[in-house]
């Protein structure tokens, strides 16, 4: 197997305390290291700044409640006015639990004149937010843990997940290698959804597995079916002490990927 250079999962290593360590100093992510996200350390003005937003929040949510148009507008503005970022937001709701009384609130302030275009400024800034903190690596263990909830919360895990892209691979990686049964579906299932962001770690995790896990790797690597993975599957199908059904399922892996026919150090080159 070629040699391969410091990844931006090993700086998020420390972050997940999974069983899967060597496995995550080697995905091949490029050459740049960036760190995990620090906690947001808020000094007093910061802090005093968070229980404003989160009473002029909540002061918009009361007003729509009651239906005053004109009141709730005033305290959205005023919240804006802040400087409140999307991620700010994001961060005020789901810390203080508020997650279902904003939506709901903020689909009824949607049907009500002078409100509604605040309401969908709200609801995008929130879903902006989200998006934007996705990469953090508890927010990606809240979503692997939602992955086996309602409907509405699955596609909620899945669209935090494939907005974290490659830093939500080793979470993955862990449920799909060691979760039950329905925890290993999901798992895979996502990894299928995120298309090319988990080609290169599922590549650089395959010879580090186990046989079972690397016959199911094999398999998400065919059914995704980009090139780039061909040469680590070629490796492993020529690689000696392969069980069968391995070199089986990686064999099929290499038909959908594009065939075979070269060597392994051919098709690095």
């Amino acid at each position: 197997m070629p040699s391969i250079a410091p990844t931006r999962v090993q700086a998020l290593a420390v972050a997940w305390p999974v069983g899967l360590a060597a496995v995550l100093a080697a995905f091949p992510f490029g050459s740049t290291v960036v760190a995990a996200p620090a906690p947001r350390q808020e000094a007093a003005s910061g802090t005093a700044a968070s229980a404003e937003r989160l009473k002029l929040l909540n002061e918009v949510l009361h007003q729509v409640q009651i239906a005053k148009s004109d009141a709730a507008t005033a305290a959205a503005s005023a919240l804006l006015a802040t400087g409140i970022t999307p991620a700010d937001l994001a961060d005020l709701v789901d810390t203080n639990d508020l997650g279902a009384r904003f939506d709901r609130v903020m689909t009824r302030g949607r049907g009500m004149d002078g409100f509604a275009a605040s309401a969908a400024q709200l609801e995008q800034m929130l879903r902006q937010g989200r998006l934007d903190l996705a990469r953090r690596p508890d927010r990606i263990d809240q979503s692997i843990g939602l992955l086996g909830g309602t409907l509405r919360q699955q596609m909620f895990a899945a669209e935090r997940l494939s907005a974290a892209d490659e830093f939500a691979m080793p979470a993955l990686l862990k449920m799909l290698v060691t979760g039950d049964s329905a925890g290993q579906i999901a798992a895979s299932k996502q990894i299928q959804a995120m298309g090319r962001f988990a080609v290169q770690p599922l590549c650089a995790a395959l010879p580090k597995l186990d046989p079972s896990s690397q016959r199911s790797v094999a398999d998400l690597l065919g059914a995704i079916g980009y090139p780039e993975a061909r040469p680590y599957l070629l490796a492993i199908a020529n690689s000696d002490g392969v069980t069968g059904d391995v070199r089986d399922a990686v064999n099929r892996a290499i038909a959908r990927v594009g065939g075979g026919g070269v060597s392994a150090s051919a098709a690095f080159a």
